[in-house]
């Protein structure tokens, strides 16, 4: 089923992404505000959930081999590996005992979808079902209670930019999309013995002290490691990298993680600083546009 994003969507996304561009705040009725300030945590709510929606809910699906308690078999729709996660499935008909009960994606192959918990009978062929988008529901609740899932406490008055990140990326992923680092540094390192501090071609320009501390590098082939402190050239890493011959490629970002990531970027705080409203303004519009691109399983 092709997805078509309605109009009063986009006007609603193309307004915070033109305000998280401009570091202006929502609730100020259109005047800009500080740079520090972030946009309401109802309008980023509001964007994951106008975005789910999108994907909406499928028409009745209907099984084509005998399942189990937590599986339900049907070869005849588009499912792509891994991205019916977090969907709700609903039983609509067949297998009595099933009818109405929902039920989690925790995982899927192209024919088979598996649920928990358990379903009080084992699915059969021709049970109905249909698929609802409710992988990010938890993190809307969490946004709209100012509440972190992750921790027992309560977020600040704006939400965590990460929070509202590992939303956008379960969606985006959900779709078959993915993500790329805002690059602030693109140079290549020095020769080094060090397996922990990597010297940078900084071609010409001293870097500011500090000003990568809290984001995230890779050298080469390496997986990111989070920078701890910087000085005019060199970058001091969170962990071990094999100490570089000089000229590996060194890239500097921020990267938009979900919250199964490693090494994901977990001390983005609240506060809407401008490089992370521009990050967000740039992951919402991606999500947006392969959202437009997907279609619905049928």
């Amino acid at each position: 089923m092709a997805i078509t994003i309605p109009a009063n969507t986009v006007t609603f996304l193309t307004k915070v992404k033109n305000d998280l561009s401009l570091f202006s705040n929502l609730n100020t009725n259109g005047a800009p505000a500080a740079p520090a300030n972030f946009i309401r945590s109802q309008d980023m709510a509001n964007v994951l959930r106008l975005l789910q929606a999108v994907l909406g809910q499928t028409s009745n699906l209907t099984a084509v081999g005998a399942g189990s308690t937590t599986t339900v078999v049907d070869g005849a729709s588009t499912f792509v590996a891994g991205s019916m996660v977090g969907y709700e499935v609903t039983f609509t008909g067949g297998t009595a005992l099933n009818i109405g009960q929902k039920r989690t994606v925790i995982s899927n192959t192209t024919t088979t979808l598996t649920f928990a918990p358990a379903l009080p009978a084992a699915t059969a062929t021709s049970d109905t079902y249909t698929l609802r988008a409710a992988f990010v529901d938890s993190a809307i609740n969490a946004i709209m209670q100012n509440k972190d899932p992750a921790t027992t406490g309560f977020c600040p008055a704006y939400p965590e930019v990460r929070l509202v990140q590992d939303a956008l990326v379960k969606l985006l992923v959900a779709v078959g999309g993915s993500v790329s680092p805002r690059v602030m540094l693109a140079t290549t390192a020095v020769a080094s013995t060090s397996t922990t501090v990597v010297t940078v071609n900084t071609l010409g320009v001293n870097l500011t002290i500090d000003q990568f501390k809290g984001m995230q590098c890779t050298v080469a082939s390496s997986g990111k490691r989070r920078i701890v402190g910087n000085t005019e050239n060199k970058l001091t890493l969170d962990a071990p990298i094999t100490a570089p011959s000089g000229g590996e490629t060194v890239t500097v970002g921020i990267w938009p993680d979900d919250d199964s990531a490693t090494g994901r970027c977990i001390n983005v705080l609240a506060g809407g600083q401008p490089r992370d409203n521009s990050v967000l303004a740039t992951l919402i519009d991606t999500v947006q546009t392969a959202i437009a691109a997907w279609t619905n399983p049928s």
